[in-house]
């Protein structure tokens, strides 16, 4: 059987050039009220071109033990924010998700994004969260045994 090996420049603009992923089975919880990384939920990806794109997709459940308390979510690149709004506030991130007044209602955190990060270096991609008040949980619902996996994943694509 004889190997094939693909040229990658020959491949029209939008092509996945690669996929990383990772998911996470375990779960996570805690009391951050400033933004600190969500444990385990993180993927790397070293891009071939500077001009090559980074699709990233991350896909999670969250709740709050506290009634009424709101969870915040942001995407990184390295240490840097990506994927924010224009406005300037101190609560600004990537997905919000709130636990309205039920303790342990369980949220869907759900984000994709196209970035443009410039390098031929490994890039970390990750997802950091904080919260307002009571206890967040990453991957469960917090009152109980029901568990879910939390996935983060990069697309190369070409530019």
């Amino acid at each position: 059987m004889a190997l094939i090996t693909l040229n990658k420049s020959a491949l029209p603009t939008g092509s996945v050039l690669q996929v990383q992923s990772t998911t996470k089975t375990d779960t996570f919880s805690g009391t951050s009220t400033s933004f600190a990384d969500v444990t385990g939920l993180s993927v790397s990806i070293t891009p071939s071109s500077t001009s090559n794109k980074v699709f990233i997709e991350a896909n999670f459940v969250a709740s709050n033990g506290a009634g009424g308390r709101s969870m915040y979510f942001n995407l990184l690149r390295d240490s840097t924010n990506i994927a924010q709004p224009s406005s300037p506030d101190s609560n600004d991130c990537t997905v919000q998700c709130n636990t309205i007044d039920y303790n342990y209602n369980v949220n869907i955190g759900k984000l994709s994004f196209l970035d443009t990060p410039s390098t031929t270096s490994a890039t970390t991609y990750k997802i950091q969260y904080k919260q307002d008040g009571g206890t967040t949980y990453v991957g469960r619902r917090g009152d109980s045994d029901q568990r879910s996996v939390s996935t983060i994943t990069a697309y190369e694509i070409k530019g």
